[in-house]
């Protein structure tokens, strides 16, 4: 283990099709320290989804290397070390939101930490619908069970795609506070896709601005603001000198 957090080394993702090869991603290098939380903002298509498929071993770079914590996404994975959440909430609709909780302990065959799934209960605010299923929750609710689940076995690397994009402003900001409540408190290194700039300059430490496709880094912004964050923050100029700032880097 290193004091690295994410580290893209040359990195590089081509697709070939009937229509030619595309590449996504083209020679991506970024490095952030251990504990950090890290956004990836882009237009669509410009290969945010890719890099963090790529990172949590879900697809495998045509060159270039990337490592979380000098491990590669195998290791990661063998180490148990990895939670996901994505947009697609994906919770098994036939379990109750506790079962759900419990399903990455029986995948990595270790006992069920009953305590903890309580306790995440508790901290994403459902304890009292532990025996629900999905379909009776709303869709902010099940994104708060979904991100339960990728704290289920503590990991050390969280990796989050869009999680709050298909939800209500109102939800999101709410979501986004709770967030950042929950990471504090497992100091996770997290990586976070997002079209959101507002979003991302709130939660991040840095905001990684991409092209669009083949999907360059343009800049790192490293935002300075006190935490823990509030809504207040929002309005305050410091803010939005950096939402102004990764907005330029989006549209010019």
């Amino acid at each position: 283990m290193t004091d690295t957090g994410v580290q893209l080394s040359a990195l590089t993702r081509s697709f070939t099709s009937r229509a030619g090869t595309v590449q996504a991603v083209s020679d991506v290098d970024l490095q952030t320290p251990k504990g950090s939380f890290l956004s990836l903002l882009g237009p669509s298509g410009c290969g945010k989804s890719t890099i963090l498929r790529i990172l949590a071993g879900l697809d495998t770079p045509t060159s270039g290397e990337a490592t979380v914590h000098g491990l590669s996404p195998a290791e990661l994975r063998k180490e148990k070390s990895l939670g996901v959440a994505f947009q697609d909430h994906a919770l098994l609709p036939w379990r109750s939101v506790e079962k759900n909780v419990r399903f990455p302990f029986e995948v990595a065959g270790v006992p069920v930490d009953k305590a903890w799934v309580s306790e995440l209960l508790g901290l994403v605010g459902l304890e009292s619908f532990a025996d629900a299923k999905p379909w009776q929750l709303s869709g902010g609710m099940r994104q708060r069970v979904s991100i339960a689940r990728a704290l289920a076995l503590r990991p050390s690397v969280l990796f989050l795609d869009e999680p709050f994009g298909a939800l209500d402003d109102m939800t999101r900001q709410r979501l986004n506070l709770e967030l950042q409540r929950l990471w504090m408190e497992q100091e996770a290194t997290t990586v976070m896709v997002t079209h959101g700039i507002q979003e991302a300059v709130f939660l991040s430490d840095y905001v990684a601005v991409m092209s669009p496709r083949p999907g360059t880094i343009k800049e790192v912004i490293e935002i300075d603001l006190p935490r823990p964050r509030t809504i207040d923050l929002m309005s305050t100029p410091e803010f939005h000198h950096y939402v102004d700032r990764a907005t330029q880097l989006l549209f010019h």
